[in-house]
């Protein structure tokens, strides 16, 4: 057999008696490069045999198959299922694949399928792609997503997928594309030839033609129906008058079938086929402890030797489920049994299970016997293991089953919910459960404050930044007024001391996004300082938090210890990819990108990306890459196309305050550095008044020549204590209006003292947003300005003012004004009238005419644009 990669199946279930379809699989094996097989058929149809008989006799076929089930509506589960397995079948794929197992969210996401696809490409040999039972997902976007696969497969990929109904995807296109096989129920049934050797296996005894024939036809081919009467010819004195007596549709035919199969074993075994029907997996010691008999090994192994119906799935032949058809008829049996007998088997089973250590399956079988009380109990101390595992949807699943059947019920189990749809990215779904926790008449204070402070998580949803103060502060003060015990523990990470760390958290994050930085980094560090504070996904997110707010106050190097902290927590406590280390690989992209380190931040932006991507409700991160990405394309683009970037609207629609101001002043920065002056005033006008933007207003000042307005802004601009980048910037536009003011002596001290504050953390971006300090330092170089000095840095400060490396020719450049004085000279204008038209002074402007003309080595005008033009000035 070939490579074959599976989650859920691990050994072939390929019936010993099976009978090859050679006209089938040379169909399969027909489908085209990037194209999709579909098997689209009623159960019993034979669909998985097929495809598993297909690729088993197929020695060089590279296969991944996911058999899926209800659990994998989850998308966290159904990411890991389907990355894994294309992961062991082709490890040469990209690890990258193993951060977008890691993400939450209600779907893959568009940019996951087409990461995925992309990845698909670069393998050295050729893979199939199997995914059975699609018709067991009903979350419709995973769905769509997974159609949205199919119709990308590259060519060295196929996909073969079974359903028993078609899925909601776009075949015609793929039809005309020539890239769809359809197998469908009529093309499944068995003809006379292929059934005879297939019934006298299963029946052991001859047949004959008229007897096959006779049954192909009752059957319609139908495999399973084939199956289940040969399995009663065992016993049949008269096959023959078998035969006739049973007609109707396939389901008629499967049930009347079923029910000789059953009725026809030892009342032992019906007794076993009908206790066990509970159990999702089957092995001997679950068994017994469900039926008590302590016969289950020979009962499984006699039922397997039997063709009963029984999937196997794991290698030793140790562990199996029944035929899903087969498990529908015995479950529909076993309910006139009554609803309790029912309830107490799955409540053997979850004992079983919950004493071996299985909980996750416990509690599946303690919510069917609707022990909602075990089941909250239980959740409540293991549900942290799926959300640090980041599959918060599974836990939504459970507590949305248990507070139906008791709307009525705890607290508890409520505060449990809201946490987990938090955690899968359903904020509308949460909104709700707050609100209907809110409405709760005998709520405690306890429980109202942690309503309050998994609300906060709104923080990541572009929530109004005074809207979570408010709560936060709410909280605060409740947090005063009650004992540490009244504060529930929703899934084991809750009480107390979480809640309080959970709210600073929150209340940081809102000060960091209104643009307080000042305030975040204090209430983030305080935060850090608790010795309360244990534990560590709370820790990792906090940490996370901290690092981005000391990187955008221009903290590079403390930015980039406290994120390695961040990461290597996660690390050791095993969630290298979770959605908690987002914020820290954000900070440590900002850092290096401060210090214009193109490279080492494209690296931490893609480990960002992964663990975002698939994750459309926290529209804050995606507002954080758009900064990131505007940044990183002014460097390695140009201007125009991160102009293009910035213009686009921001994820939230209501984009925070500290990105919205970031956003005007890099646009009124990059619009300046092209000589779109009238477009950074455009900019500005459209600003708030509240908008402060001094570093850009100097800029726009100083472009237009008026010093005089620049320095008021420079007179009147206090950095913020503890902020960096803004006192850097401060003293960079001091030198850059002392410079234009004609004091020389004291813009080269400004210009010393802001490489002074920046030399530590190798602060370079701030120097590319005003070029003529680059300049003077290339110039006069000071002693401790190498790191300044470099030819890339230069490079990036002409990529970002294109006619700033035209003047590397010229002994003196020109300044600002003068520019814009040399635009004028290839036109007939008189100094008159460009003076009017600049609103200067004709001797401001015959003073400028004249500086351009010593500064390019000229005398008159025509040479100075010859001269202009050739530089690249003009």
């Amino acid at each position: 057999m070939g490579q074959v990669s599976r989650q859920g199946y691990v050994r072939d279930p390929v019936p010993h008696e099976e009978v090859r379809r050679p006209r089938l699989e040379a169909r399969l094996d027909a489908v085209a490069p990037g194209g999709l097989a579909l098997l689209s058929a009623s159960a019993g149809s034979g669909k998985s045999v097929l495809v598993h008989q297909w690729f088993s006799y197929r020695p060089r076929l590279r296969v991944a198959v996911l058999a899926l089930t209800p659990r994998h509506d989850d998308v966290v589960r159904l990411r890991r299922g389907l990355l894994g397995s294309i992961r062991a079948a082709a490890p040469e794929v990209d690890e990258a694949l193993d951060a977008l197992a890691a993400g939450v969210g209600a779907s893959l996401g568009e940019d996951v399928v087409e990461m995925l696809a992309e990845r698909l490409t670069t393998l050295d040999r050729d893979l199939v792609l199997v995914l059975e039972d699609l018709h067991v997902l009903s979350n419709r976007a995973v769905l769509a997503d997974l159609g949205r696969l199919a119709a990308v497969l590259p060519a060295t990929t196929r996909m073969v997928a079974t359903t028993r109904i078609d899925p909601p995807w776009r075949l015609q296109r793929l039809r005309l594309a020539g890239r769809l096989t359809e197998i469908r129920s009529a093309d499944l049934a068995f003809e006379s030839n292929e059934a005879k050797g297939l019934l006298e296996s299963v029946a052991q005894r001859e047949l004959s033609d008229d007897v096959v024939t006779a049954l192909v036809d009752r059957t319609d081919g139908w495999a399973v129906g084939l199956q289940l009467a040969a399995i009663s010819l065992r016993t049949a004195a008269d096959p023959e008058a078998f035969v006739s007596s049973f007609a109707g549709s396939d389901r008629l035919v499967a049930e009347y079938l079923l029910d000789e199969v059953i009725d026809r074993t030892e009342p032992e075994v019906q007794r076993f086929l009908l206790t066990t029907c509970v159990l999702d997996h089957l092995n001997a010691d679950l068994c017994d402890a469900v039926t008590g008999a302590g016969n289950a090994r020979q009962m499984l192994d006699e039922l397997y030797r039997r063709s009963m119906f029984l999937v196997p799935l794991d290698p030793s032949g140790r562990t199996f489920r029944y035929h899903h058809l087969f498990a529908e008829v015995l479950r529909y049996r076993l309910g006139s049994e009554g609803p309790d007998h029912v309830k107490e088997l799955n409540r053997r089973a979850a004992t079983w299970l919950i004493e071996h250590g299985e909980d996750e399956r416990g509690i599946e079988h303690l919510i069917r016997a609707h022990e909602n009380d075990e089941a909250v109990r239980l959740i409540s101390t293991m549900g942290h293991r799926l959300f640090e595992r980041g599959e918060s949807a599974t836990l939504v699943r459970w507590l949305t089953v248990l507070n139906a059947h008791d709307p009525g019920g705890s607290a508890e189990a409520m505060l449990g919910l809201l946490a987990a749809q938090f955690g899968a990215d359903e904020a509308e779904a949460a909104m709700e459960t707050y609100r209907r926790i809110l409405r709760r008449s005998e709520l405690t204070e306890g429980e109202r404050i942690a309503a309050h402070t998994l609300y906060s998580a709104q923080v990541f949803r572009g929530m109004a930044p005074e809207a979570i103060l408010e709560l936060t502060d709410e909280v605060r003060r409740g947090l005063e007024r009650i004992e540490p015990s009244d504060v529930p523990d929703f899934l084991g990470v809750g009480g107390f001391e979480s809640v309080r760390a959970i709210n600073e958290h929150a209340a940081g994050l809102a000060h960091f996004f209104r643009g307080d930085l000042g305030q975040a980094a204090a209430t983030l560090d305080a935060l850090r300082k608790m010795s309360s504070l244990v534990y560590p996904l709370w820790r990792i997110y906090l940490l996370g938090s901290l690092a981005l707010v000391r990187a955008w106050q221009g903290h590079a190097s403390d930015a980039l210890g406290i994120a390695r902290t961040a990461i290597d927590a996660a690390e050791q406590f095993g969630v290298p990819h979770h959605q908690g280390t987002v914020l820290a690989h954000l900070a440590v992209s900002f850092a290096h990108l401060d210090r214009v380190d193109i490279d080492a931040a494209e690296r931490s932006i893609v480990q960002s990306r992964h663990r975002v991507i698939s994750r459309p409700g926290s529209q804050v991160y995606f507002d954080l890459h758009g900064a990131l990405d505007a940044w990183m394309t002014a460097l390695t683009e140009g201007p125009t196309r991160a102009l293009e970037l910035l213009r686009e609207p921001s994820a939230t629609g209501t984009e925070a305050p500290v990105l919205r101001e970031g956003r005007r002043t890099f646009r009124m920065r990059l619009l300046i550095g092209v000589r779109n002056v009238s477009g950074a005033q455009a900019v500005l006008d459209e600003a708030p008044e509240t908008s402060a933007l001094p570093s850009a207003r100097v800029d726009l000042h100083l472009a237009r020549g008026d010093v005089r307005a620049a320095r008021a802004v420079v007179d009147g601009w206090v950095p913020p204590d503890g902020d960096l980048r803004e006192a850097v910037r401060h003293e960079l536009r001091t030198f850059a209006v002392l410079d234009a003011e004609g004091d020389s002596r004291g813009a080269r001290a400004s210009l010393e003292r802001a490489v002074a504050a920046a030399r530590g953390d190798r602060l370079r971006w701030v120097f590319l947003e005003v070029p003529a300090s680059l300049q003077a330092l290339r110039r006069r170089p000071l002693p401790d300005s190498a790191w300044l000095t470099s030819e890339a840095l230069w490079a990036a400060a002409s990529a970002l003012n294109p006619r700033l490396g035209a003047q590397d020719g010229l002994a003196e450049p020109l300044s600002h004004r003068e520019l814009d004085v040399l635009a004028y000279l290839p036109g007939r204008m008189r100094n008159q009238e460009i003076a009017a038209d600049m609103f200067v002074s004709v001797n401001t402007v015959k003073t400028h005419v004249a500086s351009i003309y010593r500064k390019l080595g000229v005398t008159e005008r025509d040479d100075a644009v010859k001269r202009a033009t050739q530089l690249g000035l003009l």
